[in-house]
């Protein structure tokens, strides 16, 4: 864990070549294990050569389908832990394969998983770094026939959410990326697809406690 050590393997020409062979290839559960292991605690120093873990994109798909089908919670987390710092990356390249249908599909996918404090949190953050960029809202809207607009919608009215567990505002960040994808363009297909939102965020507006909360509801209901 130390400086010197991550450097260097961070810098080696075959890095993410390496790790990428390992969770795809070794049937080796432990070898697995020892190498998300070694990437998390790579991912958790924010030096100039662990940013350049966002440039390899190929990395990040082979923990993405480890996460996916993996079955053991605690590896699970842990390949959760990667996920979540890798798309936390300031500027990540990661977000550029983040539109595409595989990616898409994998988001889906998580949502089955058992572990729902890893799911929740990978879902919400991947979709509010999407939805900073304008390119990305008709696809956050529209695919899958709309998963994406009811999965937040039923996470800004969940009451299953524990907070406790959670180091992130889930809902919140939901309703942020809510307001960031209605716009002129995308309004009307989200009232046709998901009819309770205006009733949802009239709710909202009349009965929240929290006023920032209340605010963003009443920002969206405007755009609608």
């Amino acid at each position: 864990q130390s400086y010197p050590m991550q450097k260097a393997i961070i810098s080696h020409k075959d890095f993410a070549n390496t790790f990428v062979h390992i969770l795809k290839e070794i049937p080796l559960e432990d070898a697995k294990i020892s190498a998300l292991q070694t990437i998390e605690n790579l991912t958790f120093n924010l030096t100039l050569e662990i940013m350049q873990m966002q440039h390899h994109t190929e990395l990040f798909d082979a923990i993405l389908e480890f996460a996916k089908r993996e079955k053991n919670l605690k590896t699970q987390k842990c390949a959760g832990t990667v996920l979540l710092n890798l798309i936390n990356l300031p500027n990540s390249e990661i977000s550029s394969m983040a539109t595409s249908k595989k990616f898409l599909n994998s988001l889906i996918d998580l949502t089955k998983q058992k572990n729902k404090e890893l799911s929740i949190k990978f879902i919400v953050l991947s979709l509010q770094k999407l939805s900073q960029q304008s390119k990305n809202h008709l696809t956050i809207v529209s695919f899958a026939d709309g998963f994406f607009v009811k999965t937040l919608l039923d996470l800004i009215v969940s009451d299953d959410i524990d907070i406790d567990m959670m180091d992130i505002d889930v809902q919140s960040l939901a309703m942020k990326t809510l307001k960031n994808i209605i716009t002129s363009r995308t309004a009307e297909l989200i009232i046709i697809k998901h009819p309770r939102i205006i009733a949802l965020l009239s709710d909202i507006c009349k009965n929240e406690n929290e006023e920032e909360f209340k605010k963003k509801a009443q920002f969206v209901l405007n755009e609608i």
